[in-house]
């Protein structure tokens, strides 16, 4: 008997290839799971174990080695054979060879996508917004579509700012508010107009006139889209993961848009960490820039000095830092004896423990630490880390920095103002309540079931 013919049906979750999506997603796979459903993600061999130890099931799509392998060396003989005298006819066809490689291994994909749907159909297809061409296979077979959000991008709309801004909306003044938000989707549009102009030219220089219509994959499938922070967004219904209160108001009120909730899943293992250190009569700071600092690289250092600095003066506390990359760790010197620098930690574990988080403003820490009612200061250096910042801010749950000039007198006087503000707790209090009773998933396993019924 087929796996799926005793389900109500079965969904596939096609993410994008980072921690922070697979565990956002976990806790409303459990309950599509509880509800009756099989639920298959699919990718790349990278997060295959990581989500098969979770318990859920997982298909890998990608080349075979020896498949990709052949690719290559083809491809790398016919870039040797190019002879021609022009430097301009020499680039034309090593940009068209790049783009016949290309579409070499989507249609082999495609070819293990339909594969693979015959053997598991899909009632629906959860598809994160950041891999908006991992839709083309679905569009093409005309299989339901729900965006997955894991940050909290949206698209235009003069009413709110892009998650790439730091513009953080006044309460009142809504005609200043929208002149703002338009400014700033203005110039992201205009950065995207160019992106959009070079990507179809390099098309049409490398393959013609059929350029034009191998530029636009999504709109050939079938597909619509719209304008975006990260670029062309599929215009499907979406899931963004995170409770709708911690969004700006007006985003909030889309109706194809369904917050998820809190998507913290407090169970989540993680390995021992030696708590010995750590003296529970004293605060703890917590700090973590992420799986990406090294994107801030010199920034990240100014930070790290402006902290050590800061402890030296803090000696009632004491602080774990989370340091991934080993030279860094080395780097670091006349580190204070309240601070304890190391490569991993349990985040969640560190967080119900913490006072105050310092954080790059990635979504998944900063729902993580309003989870357990930490407060933040957020030091962001890209991406939507700008716009989380300013929702911070907004709802009054911490404090932002400017990496690029922080130094230790300005951050001991943030550390002071967020540990002691009554207003920061109270808000505090009021965002993890809302967290805590947002840890059901229910709701959004309705809005997938009005859909596929649709």
């Amino acid at each position: 008997m087929n796996k799926s013919s005793s389900k109500k049906g079965t969904v596939w979750v096609v993410l994008y290839p980072q921690f922070s999506a697979y565990n956002a997603a976990f806790p409303m796979v459990r309950e599509l799971e509880r509800q009756d459903y099989r639920v298959v993600f699919v990718g790349n061999a990278t997060f295959s174990h990581y989500v098969s130890e979770a318990g859920f099931e997982y298909r890998i799509l990608e080349p075979e080695k020896e498949w990709f392998d052949h690719l290559l060396e083809r491809h790398e003989r016919r870039l040797e054979a190019v002879d021609v005298r022009s430097r301009f006819a020499e680039f034309r066809i090593k940009a068209r060879l790049n783009l016949e490689k290309n579409l070499d291994v989507g249609n082999h994909l495609q070819t293990k996508i339909d594969s693979l749907l015959k053997e598991i159909p899909p009632n629906l297809v959860l598809s994160d917004y950041l891999l908006p061409q991992s839709a083309i296979p679905f569009l093409k077979a005309n299989i339901p579509i729900v965006g997955v959000s894991t940050c909290l991008s949206s698209v235009f709309s003069w009413r709110t700012p892009p998650v790439f801004s730091a513009v953080v909306p006044f309460y009142r003044f809504s005609a200043v508010n929208r002149l703002r938000n338009l400014a700033a989707w203005m110039r992201l549009a205009m950065r995207r107009l160019k992106e959009s102009i070079m990507f179809n030219a390099y098309f049409v220089f490398a393959l013609g006139l059929k350029g034009f219509r191998e530029g636009k994959p999504i709109q050939n499938a079938g597909g619509r889209v719209r304008l975006g922070e990260y670029g062309d967004r599929l215009d499907v219904p979406e899931l963004v993961m995170a409770p709708r209160e911690l969004d700006f108001p007006l985003v909030a009120r889309s109706l194809v848009r369904h917050y998820v909730g809190s998507c913290v899943d407090p169970s989540r293992p993680g390995d021992p960490f030696d708590w010995s250190w750590v003296d529970a009569e004293k605060k703890l700071i917590y700090c973590s820039l992420g799986s990406h600092s090294e994107w801030a690289k010199d920034n990240w250092r100014r930070l790290m000095n402006a902290l050590l600095g800061a402890m030296a003066y803090f000696e009632d506390m004491q602080l774990i830092i989370q340091v991934s990359d080993e030279n860094d760790r080395e780097n670091m010197t006349q580190v204070p004896a309240n601070v304890f620098v190391t490569e991993w930690v349990p985040q969640l574990e560190v967080l119900e423990k913490a006072s105050l988080f310092i954080t790059h403003g990635g979504l998944s820490s900063v729902r993580e630490s309003l989870y357990y009612g930490v407060p933040m200061i957020v030091f962001p250096y890209g991406m939507d880390q700008p716009g989380n910042a300013a929702r911070v801010v907004y709802h009054n749950l911490g404090l932002r920095g400017s990496i690029s000039s922080v130094d230790s007198e300005l951050l001991m006087r943030m550390i002071q103002t967020v540990l002691a503000d009554d207003e920061i707790q109270a808000s505090l209090k009021r965002m993890q309540e809302i967290f805590r009773r947002k840890n059901n998933y229910t709701e959004a396993v309705s809005f997938l079931e009005r859909f596929m019924k649709k």
